[in-house]
């Protein structure tokens, strides 16, 4: 199974939804569409990130991902 499937981040109301589900430890970098660093969250099952309205680029080890909060 890839790692695309086993991080999962989508945008929830509020913030974003992340899963992971390989039982293991990731840490989330969350990023303003300006570069600046918001938050960073060690995840192991799910989180959930409260964060304003607008774009943010989440990266873990594995990727990087565009997300909008609505």
């Amino acid at each position: 199974q890839s790692v695309e499937n086993m991080l999962i981040v989508k945008p929830v109301s509020g913030g974003i939804h992340i899963s992971v589900n390989d039982a293991e430890t990731h840490q989330f970098y969350i990023y303003s569409i300006t570069g600046q660093m918001v938050k960073s969250v060690a995840v192991s099952e799910n989180a959930i990130v409260d964060l304003p309205q607008g774009c943010y680029i989440v990266k873990c080890k594995q990727w990087s991902k565009k997300i909008v909060v609505r």
